[in-house]
């Protein structure tokens, strides 16, 4: 963008190609925050490999479990 600001148009090639290549990584980040998040649900609702035994925001007493 500075180089168009500032009378570049030489460099207006190389600008665009790295605002390019910023977008695409936006656009994958986004993907992976996506499918982060959808796995850390599909995870907090898998139900407990031993009766009893989870994280500790899952006691039902109000009390951290002991696991």
């Amino acid at each position: 963008m500075a180089a168009l600001v500032s009378g570049r148009e030489d460099r207006a090639p190389a600008a665009a190609e790295t605002i390019a290549s910023l977008v695409t990584e936006r656009t994958t980040l986004r993907a992976a925050r996506a499918a982060f998040a959808a796995e850390v649900a599909r995870l907090c609702a898998m139900p407990p490999m031993r009766p009893g035994i989870g994280p500790p925001w899952s006691a039902t007493d109000g009390s951290p479990s002991a696991g």
